[in-house]
């Protein structure tokens, strides 16, 4: 059995082997007098697992929002945002609607969870 606290007794490579997709963001660069975005052309590629499904999240405001699927990330990505633009492989572009870091049992950052729509 891994250990997840941290690297010691942990198979990252095995770990890594769920994450057979990549993922790219871009922050919000700026936004116009009509709130649309412009976003930075600086890719931040990410290996990821994807998983369809519906699932009802809360967002920031604890309001009940419908995702679409997670994209599970190797790593702390804390500084993502729901302002970040999302391209998954096949070039769709969804709504990022809730991001969640997670932890090992020592506490520290061991992956991040993104909520997605459409």
């Amino acid at each position: 059995m891994p250990t997840w606290s941290g690297t010691t007794g942990f198979d990252s490579a095995n770990f890594l082997e769920m994450m057979p997709d990549t993922v790219i963001f871009n922050a919000t660069a700026s936004n116009d007098k009509y709130g649309k975005k412009t976003f930075s052309g600086t890719n931040i590629s990410v290996r990821a697992r994807l998983v369809d499904d519906t699932v009802l999240v809360k967002n920031s405001e604890g309001q009940d929002i419908v995702s679409v699927g997670r994209a599970y990330l190797a790593g702390d990505y804390s500084s993502l945002t729901l302002g970040h633009k999302m391209t998954l492989p096949d070039g769709k572009t969804p709504v990022i609607v809730k991001i969640e870091s997670k932890n090992d049992t020592s506490a520290t950052k061991h992956h991040t969870v993104v909520y997605y729509g459409m």
